[in-house]
């Protein structure tokens, strides 16, 4: 790396970190998120429109309290805005398929939006983010988008961490999920679920496996230093067993596998005998009870009647059989759904499967799907050449959660998607170079 290439870099990482710095400023003193904004607005305009995606992909992990104020729009969801204008004309022309496909998906969404004005935009503007976002990463810098997601998962579960102290943070990240937990000398109590600054332990957990897997594959391939990669992986990890998510462990175990079978078979025989046994040693300490982070966790998954529920799903399946059984005798809702206005016929699904037919139907999930995938087919090659595991993750995760409405979805699944078409190349870290 030359020098030009590291200043640019440090240019990208004080930019990035500003922004963190004000949006939190901005919510103890109000008028500061005005700066905030404006200084986003300013580095989006103003950096190169190939940069522009460490920003948005940095500026992700913080956008539920980028707001004027609590409970109003993120104005993370404006700056989405000001990157797709920036970007369309920087690129200056879009392929007349992806433009057909995505007119057509439009013209299907907006009848039944009616009022909520906002959730249809967010709706509409996923396949264009997608590929303008994918059209950004390449495999010179997909490591460093990567650690730029990652930067702003950490520093907004820091932020979360520290949210007692910061005035004004409680009113913006109020956690509404509980769970009861057993101890012997009280016995069963509702506590609250850590959930970083997404509101829902749920959501926060899918940012932080994503996290996770992520640098696993980055590290599989040596793009991301040792330290880093492991410290990254036990801070994740320790934020994921607070959210008491039943899902994030079980992905943390599928996980933690591949990294033992990535330096098993690079023949790492140190760093697998020091990673090993830290894990031999952490699983005894909680199966033992002694590490109460993750007790909860396993006692929410070995014992599901304590969640009111007798099955592992937590009432998730309740939920799914009554939208089955209404469109056995609903079919024409099956086909063409409620619209956005009208929502969910019954209680949220908490299965992105389930989101798409319900709301759009299945003629709709088709052409709504249609411009992404011809967008993933054209990006970048056609032919798979990286790896599927992070998609595989996007795909179990959002089997348990409702992801449709949610901003963050097409950042996440555009990362799963280019680690999967993009080949990965190895590099030696020390000296930078290219060995396969």
């Amino acid at each position: 790396m030359n020098y030009m290439q590291k200043k640019v870099e440090w240019k990208l990482i004080a930019a990035i970190s500003v922004g963190f710095l004000l949006i939190v400023a901005g919510v103890a003193v109000r008028p500061i998120m005005y700066v905030a904004f404006a200084y986003s607005i300013l580095m989006i305009c103003l950096t190169k429109p190939e940069n522009t995606c460490y920003l948005m992909f940095a500026w992700l992990g913080i956008c539920p309290i980028f707001k004027l104020y609590a409970g109003g729009t993120s104005l993370y969801t404006y700056l989405e805005l000001i990157y797709i204008v920036r970007m369309l004309i920087s690129c200056r022309r879009i392929g007349s398929k992806f433009l057909i496909s995505w007119v057509v998906m439009v013209a299907y969404i907006i009848p039944g939006t009616g009022s909520d004005i906002t959730s249809g935009i967010k709706i509409i503007i996923i396949p264009l983010m997608f590929y303008l976002l994918g059209q950004s990463i390449n495999s010179d810098n997909i490591d460093k988008v990567t650690l730029s997601y990652a930067s702003g998962v950490i520093f907004g579960s820091i932020v979360s961490l520290l949210r007692d102290r910061i005035p004004n943070m409680l009113e913006y990240v109020s956690y509404k999920s509980t769970a009861m937990k057993y101890s012997d000398s009280v016995g069963f109590t509702r506590i609250t679920r850590f959930s970083g600054l997404w509101g829902d332990p749920n959501y926060y957990s899918i940012h932080l496996i994503l996290c996770i897997i992520l640098c696993a594959v980055l590290f599989s391939k040596k793009r991301i230093n040792n330290v880093l990669f492991y410290s990254i992986y036990a801070f994740t990890a320790i934020m994921g067993a607070m959210t008491g998510s039943k899902s994030f462990f079980l992905m943390l175990v599928v996980v933690t596998g591949f990294v033992i079978f990535i330096l098993a078979k690079d023949r790492q025989y140190f760093h697998l005998s020091i990673f090993s046994i830290a894990i031999i040693i952490g699983a005894v300490f909680v199966f033992s009870g002694r590490i109460s982070v993750f007790s909860f966790v396993l006692e929410r998954l070995l014992s599901p009647s304590t969640e009111g529920t007798s099955d592992l799903s937590t009432g998730r399946l309740s939920i799914w059989s009554s939208y089955l059984n209404f469109w056995w005798e609903n079919p024409l809702r099956f086909l063409f759904g409620t619209g956005i206005e009208s929502g969910f016929m019954f209680r949220v699904p908490h299965n992105t499967y389930i989101d798409f037919p319900a709301i759009f139907g299945i003629l709709g999930t088709f052409v709504f799907w249609t411009p992404i995938v011809y967008c993933s087919k054209t990006i970048w090659e056609k032919k798979r050449q990286g790896t599927i595991y992070p998609l595989i993750v996007i795909m179990i995760m959002i089997f348990f959660l409702s992801m449709l409405f949610n901003m963050e979805f097409v950042f996440e699944l555009v990362l799963a998607v280019a680690f999967c078409k993009i080949s990965i190349d190895t590099v030696n870290i020390k000296t930078n170079e290219q060995y396969e």
